[in-house]
Formats: structure tokens, sequence, C-alpha cells
């Protein structure tokens, strides 16, 4: 066990930084000049360049020293030094957890990623778990009622979760939920007015449980319903189309036969003997749903004003902030990596039967 965790380690480092090339090839190789960008935006202010300045500058005019000026930002950037030189100079850098400085927050990445993270961590968590129990739920329903109307609603319902986009769904949460029914907030993960809980993990819903804050707890939950069902939906057809494929391969085994001979209960049969030898597809399905939840964040927190590593990345994309999307790149490629290590090892705790070598 100890040597294949080690051997996933070095092989999730390789992914890591195979991952961080590709991303800052892409995005330094995508059309447009961030600099360009940030000095017609409000902070041009900040780099005493006007507008005016940059526009003459896009009409090739080196007007008023403004050509001059972008220079010099650029060099201030290291932006001036050929791809393969920023990319050696970023790849130094990662090792010593410095993932340089955001052209567009003006603050360091890594400053950045700490303060979004936990929002996406905890709209993830949340989706991944409710996809988790009622993924299962439907299977097991699903499998019970095999032939019959549930079972067709069901599996109509996770074709359904499969086939739609977790934006569009999003934005029709919103327009039936806040703006028909006011029953939800539109965004934002706690109410205005209302003073988050003290910071310990970044969860709100953690952090209100264990400070014993519970205004913040309800509406922090209250906030969380509408985007982690936004997210959880996709989730849940899948989960439940694996489960429910799984349960029934199990269900034909000669072991759950026995057992239903021994004249146990139904559900003990179901529960004990069928769903606990169908978990590890459930598990390595959990495992990449995780990543799809992740992916299917950044669109979702730009829809519900979430405060969030997701639209972090989309506002730093929209100004080609080339090292804060790498960086983020690079830490979700991370957080996958070691997610889908944790479901391989923990294979051998579902079936002892699995030997790792």
């Amino acid at each position: 066990m100890t040597r294949f965790v080690i051997r996933r380690i070095f092989a999730l480092f390789l992914v890591v930084v195979a991952g961080t090339v590709v991303m800052f090839v892409i995005t330094h190789l995508a059309p447009g000049d961030p600099i360009l960008l940030l000095v017609e935006s409000s902070q041009a202010k900040a780099y005493n360049i006007s507008a005016a300045r940059a526009a003459s500058i896009e009409r090739g005019e080196a007007a008023s020293g403004g050509l001059q000026a972008i220079q010099d930002i650029k060099a201030r950037w290291g932006l001036d030094k050929p791809i393969y030189v920023q990319l050696g100079i970023y790849l130094k850098n990662i090792f010593t957890f410095d993932l340089g400085k955001s052209i567009l927050t003006q603050r360091s990445v890594a400053g950045d990623i700490a303060r979004y993270l936990p929002a996406t961590l905890e709209l993830t968590l949340i989706g991944v778990l409710g996809s988790a129990f009622l993924g299962i739920a439907a299977a097991l329903v699903s499998v019970v009622y095999k032939g019959r109307l549930i079972d067709h609603a069901t599996r109509v319902f996770a074709l359904l979760g499969v086939s739609t986009p977790a934006f569009v769904l999003a934005l029709l949460l919103l327009l039936a939920f806040y703006l028909n029914l006011r029953w939800f907030p539109s965004g934002g993960r706690i109410a205005l007015g209302i003073a988050p809980p003290k910071t310990i993990t970044g969860l709100y819903l953690v952090d209100s449980l264990l400070t014993g804050n519970w205004v913040a707890l309800q509406s922090s939950f209250i906030h969380l319903v509408l985007p982690s069902f936004a997210i959880m939906f996709g989730g849940i057809g899948r989960v439940a189309r694996i489960a429910r494929a799984s349960l029934l391969n199990v269900a034909k085994q000669d072991f759950v036969t026995v057992g239903r001979a021994k004249g146990l209960p139904e559900i003990v049969v179901l529960l004990r003997y069928t769903l606990r030898n169908s978990l590890i597809p459930i598990l390595a399905t959990l495992g990449v749903v995780f990543g799809y939840l992740m992916g299917g964040s950044i669109l979702t927190e730009t829809v519900f004003s979430w405060p969030g590593m997701g639209r972090y990345i989309v506002q730093s994309a929209i100004t080609l902030d080339y090292k804060a999307v790498t960086g983020c790149a690079l830490v979700i490629t991370f957080i996958y990596g070691l997610v889908n290590l944790l479901v391989d090892v923990s294979y051998a705790y579902v079936d002892p039967r699995i030997v790792y070598d």
C-alpha cells in the first residue's frame, strides 16, 4: 500500500507539472494583450496611463510616450521575455509555492486562491455528498421497482441530470425560485447585514456550527440551496446510472440468492449484500463527479455571484490574467488528482480482497 501511494503521489506530481505547462502555453498563446485590457480598465490610473493613451497604442501610435509606458509595465510583469523563459521562471517559482501576482487584483495568486477556494470547496463538497446520497437512493428505488413506472421515471431523471448543463439549470432555478417565487436569494454566500462566522475552515456551514452562530448557519444554508442543486443535478444522474447498473449486476450473484434463502429481510439483503458489494464502481464514479462538479462550478458561481474560485477564474480569463488562470488550473488539477488517489486507496477498505503491490 505504501509503495502504491508513493508511486501515485509521484504520478500526481508529474500530472500537475504537465497540466501547468499546457495551461501556461495555452493562456499565453491566446489572442489579446492583458496589458492593453488592463490599461483600458479602471486600474489604468494605477499605472498612470489613460484609456486615450492606450487607444492610441492600439492604433499603432506612440503618442505621449504611451508605448514606452506599456513596455515598462510588461517588463515589470515579466511579459517582455520569450514564452519559454517565462515558463521556466514560473516552474521554478511554483516549487517555492510562489504562483506569481495577479494582474487583475494586484495581489498574490496564492493569496487569492486561499481566499476563494473555501467557497468553491464548500459548494463542491455539498454537491458530491448530495450526488452520492440522492444518486444511490434513486438507484436503490429503481432496482427494487425494476421494470415498473417508478424505475422508468428514475432512469429518465438520471438521463436529464447527465444531459442538462449546470449553468442552464442555474438560470432556470433563478427564474423559478428567485424571480417568481422569491423563495431563495439570487446569489452570494450569506445575506447582507449578517456577519460571516469566524473563520476556522473557511466553510461557512462548518464554521457556523463550530462557533454556534445559528443565524449565519441558516443564512449560509439558504444561499447554498440553489447553486449546490444546480451542480448536484448532473452528479445525481451520473451516480444513479452507474449505481443502478452495479446493483443489478451484483443482485444476480449467488451470495445474494443465499442471503435471501436464509430468510433475511429484503432490506438487509439489499444494503448489506447488494449495495456493499457494488460500492467500488460507485466510488470510482464519485471521484469523476468531484472533478465534474469543480468544473461545473465555474459558470454556476458566475450565475449565482458565488465568491469562489470559479468566478475568479472567469474574471481572470476575461482579462487574460495568465498567472491567475494557470495557478487556479494547477490547484484544481492537484485537488482532483488527490481526490482520485483517496478513492483508489478506499477500494482496499471496501473490498479487503484488493491488495496493492
